[in-house]
């Protein structure tokens, strides 16, 4: 929440851990069997806090990453980093060719419909 006050410090870039960023957001540890069925690391409050992040970064010209397990499982987030102005994301070896892939069709939609307008 105070992405500003640390950008003003002179950091060059943040990397944000979606499955870290979830335990924040969420208070809940998915080690914790009694409540490890409520942890997800695409949760409305883990993405509105991940996007409040890049934007910020983005806005203020430092690197953003989006790392954890969610960049390798879900490609809709992926989605939304790329339109929230993500610098980089790491993933699972496993994925590299196919995230590499889905990448590169959803930055040409976004090309495409950014020249409709």
């Amino acid at each position: 929440l105070l992405i500003d006050e640390f950008i003003k410090t002179g950091i060059d870039g943040v990397c944000i851990d979606t499955s870290e960023l979830a335990m924040l957001m969420l208070g809940i540890d998915p080690k914790d069997h009694n409540v490890a069925h409520l942890y997800d690391e695409v949760d409305p409050s883990v993405l509105v806090a991940a996007a409040y992040v890049i934007t910020a970064a983005q806005k203020h010209k430092i690197t953003s990453t989006l790392s954890g397990l969610a960049p390798s499982l879900y490609p809709s987030l992926l989605d939304k980093a790329v339109t929230w102005g993500v610098t980089a994301v790491t993933i699972s070896p496993d994925v590299i060719d196919s995230t590499r892939q889905h990448l590169r069709l959803f930055e040409r939609k976004l090309v495409a419909s950014r020249g409709k307008k």
